[in-house]
């Protein structure tokens, strides 16, 4: 008999711990007080939809942009085909979490050619280009007002980091 005095003692401790805990919890969004700049970059850290779409928009063009040149070195050189589909898929699936955030313009992307100078020389290409999105996807994420915006784009800029690490080094 003791000892089930004890269990339900202790059940009733966790439980009006529990209650304790969640009666100190504000759970409405809505009753947040003003947000704070951000450490990172002094931008506030309120949600702004428009600054997100647009931020957005741009970044559309980017990943439209280097799937042009990804796609035009699978199509130009044959070898280079199986080790590019992964960075062919992963640009179409951020196209995808880009068109959630928002419409995107009629804009259309300035293409870049691929290099006519061999397989070895438009890997060079496609892997420069990479880079310079990986870093272009990290600086958005901080200027980005939402975070769960910027944490997508950091993620999209670390998918892009990984595909690249896996790039072979000649075709």
């Amino acid at each position: 008999m003791l000892a089930s005095r004890r269990t339900a003692t202790r059940r009733v401790v966790l439980a009006g711990g529990g209650a304790a805990l969640l009666a100190g919890c504000d759970l409405d969004p809505r009753a947040e007080r003003e947000p704070a700049p951000a450490p990172t970059s002094g931008v506030p850290s309120a949600v702004s939809e428009d600054a997100d779409v647009e931020l957005g928009d741009r970044l559309r063009l980017s990943v439209l942009g280097i799937l042009g040149l990804v796609e035009a070195a699978r199509s130009r050189y044959p070898r280079l085909r199986r080790p590019l589909a992964g960075l062919q898929a992963m640009h179409e699936a951020h196209l995808a979490l880009l068109d959630q955030v928002g419409p995107g313009s009629d804009a259309v992307p300035t293409g870049v050619p691929i290099t006519p100078d061999g397989p070895a020389a438009a890997l060079t290409q496609v892997r420069g280009a990479e880079a310079s999105h990986q870093r272009m996807l990290g600086r958005t994420s901080v200027r980005a007002a939402s975070g769960a915006f910027a944490r997508m784009l950091a993620s999209m800029g670390a998918g892009v980091a990984a595909h690249l690490a896996a790039l072979p080094e000649a075709p």
